[in-house]
């Protein structure tokens, strides 16, 4: 399942600043990254998720 969650502030832990974008997920997988306002509009997916006002940020993986 293809889930694509739009408008989204994306914060890549980096330290560059957040920025606003889209992420589309296969399955369990981060399948593409793009930034923009407009970013993977085209994209085809069984979930949208509006993004609007969220922050999307990896998780931490501990025991």
């Amino acid at each position: 399942m293809r889930t694509l969650i739009r408008q989204v502030s994306i914060f890549d832990g980096t330290g560059i600043a957040s920025q606003l974008g889209s992420v589309l997920v296969d399955g369990e997988r981060i399948a593409r990254v793009a930034l923009g306002e407009d970013a993977l509009a085209g994209e085809a997916a069984e979930v949208v998720i509006d993004g609007t006002g969220k922050t999307l940020m990896p998780g931490g993986v501990g025991p």
